[in-house]
């Protein structure tokens, strides 16, 4: 095979949610990139993510997804927010916020429905800080457990949540992904799939397509406003 064509065939970042893990638009699903994959992903995404007050929408959303082994995946991203100013450092016109994720699936294969457990921005202090002025406090951070189903083209996910819930976050007026959360994923022929889930805050859909040398589309309606991105993937 043509080198540049092996590179370029890899499939567009698996089931990219909007904060970049394999999954639907903001709900984790059990799924895990398995192949050596380099993945990137930007979207201009809803405000509800990080709830920055004053803004009615977090922008430019930046995500790579590295599959460190078999049945694990870990997801740095960087989010830029325009229209809001981070309280300690007032003269950059905009705030940013970085995250790490990482999601290991049970590595069983079998009829019943595959299995994984994860955490969101482990950290809750803008990626690797832990304290003083660093300290941002946009409390994303959750652990959940979550399943999902294969039933031909639909695939059914149901996960637990139990997001950082404490008080006085200046991003954020909720926790993330805190309780239940779950929905569904419906495969359609030509590459295209049609989303909807509750991540535990609101109901979302919306759709993604695949399309040829690892490029693929997603858009749709989530946190209350509109949401649409492109995903990348090459091999390793």
């Amino acid at each position: 095979m043509n080198p540049l064509i092996w590179l370029l065939s890899a499939t567009p970042s698996a089931d990219p949610s909007v904060l970049g893990y394999t999954g639907l638009l903001h709900v984790p699903t059990a799924e895990v990139r398995q192949d050596a994959t380099l993945a990137f992903r930007w979207l201009d995404a809803p405000e509800p993510l990080l709830q920055f007050p004053g803004t009615d929408r977090v922008n430019r959303t930046y995500s790579v997804i590295l599959p460190f082994f078999p049945f694990l995946e870990g997801t740095l991203s960087f989010v830029q927010v325009v229209g809001w100013t981070d309280p300690e450092v007032p003269l950059l016109p905009y705030a940013v916020h970085r995250a790490f994720n990482a999601k290991a699936r049970l590595p069983v294969d079998w009829a019943g429905p595959a299995v994984a457990a994860g955490v969101l921005d482990p950290v809750s202090a803008n990626f690797l800080s832990s304290g003083g002025k660093l300290n941002t406090h946009y409390g994303l951070t959750t652990f959940y457990a979550v399943a999902t189903q294969r039933l031909g083209p639909l695939s059914l996910t149901a996960g637990y949540g139990y997001g950082d819930r404490a008080e006085g976050k200046w991003g954020r007026t909720k926790p993330f992904l805190d309780g239940v959360f779950g929905g569904a994923d419906l495969a359609l022929p030509g590459g295209l799939d049609l989303l909807a889930e509750y991540d535990g805050i609101t109901a979302n859909y919306g759709a993604r397509l695949a399309l040829p040398w690892g490029f693929g589309l997603q858009g749709g309606f989530a946190g209350g406003g509109w949401t649409a991105g492109l995903a990348a993937a090459i091999r390793l």
